[in-house]
């Protein structure tokens, strides 16, 4: 039962340092304009990666990220900790304040959504509920919030124009 585990430890740890490999390396890599596109490598041999990351793991079980001290800096063992998934998301919005701010808007229209809607003093419980009710889009519907700031709306219909026939 422990090699097996051994052997799943050391299959994630290979699967990290590939993920490395390739966001460096890689210019078919989704993230490789983070990465190879910077001019960052990995100079950590596989083996030494290993070790390296056993050495460091706290617990066997820590699901960690290995991330980079200095992020313009690449892959070695000076430049390397193990950090969670939640610290590396900090890390990155410290680094980047146009994301946070990305997230903010979007955290924002997620709740726009999930609030109600009146139209004519109708309460409807969701954006999608209310664009179904008066035969509009959710996009037009939250374009109109995005606009006004407001989820109280009344209808206006246009006239339409009927052309007569003599």
């Amino acid at each position: 039962m422990e090699n097996r585990k051994g052997n799943r430890n050391k299959l994630r740890i290979l699967r990290v340092y590939k993920g490395m490999r390739e966001r460096c390396n890689n210019p078919n890599h989704i993230g490789y304009k983070y990465y190879g596109g910077k001019g960052v490598k990995v100079l950590i041999t596989r083996s030494r990666f290993i070790d390296w990351y056993l050495e460091n793991i706290p617990d066997e079980r820590a699901r960690l990220n290995v991330d980079r001290i200095d992020p313009l800096g690449d892959y070695e063992e000076s430049n390397m900790q193990l950090i969670t998934a939640r610290e590396n998301s900090l890390k990155s919005l410290e680094e980047n304040p146009a994301l946070e701010t990305k997230l903010s808007n979007l955290k924002k229209a997620n709740d726009a959504r999930s609030k109600s809607i009146t139209i004519d003093n109708i309460e409807y419980s969701s954006l999608r509920a209310a664009s179904r009710a008066v035969g509009i889009t959710t996009r037009t519907m939250n374009s109109a919030i995005s606009k006004t700031k407001t989820r109280k709306f009344k209808i206006k219909m246009k006239p339409t124009l009927i052309p007569h026939v003599d």
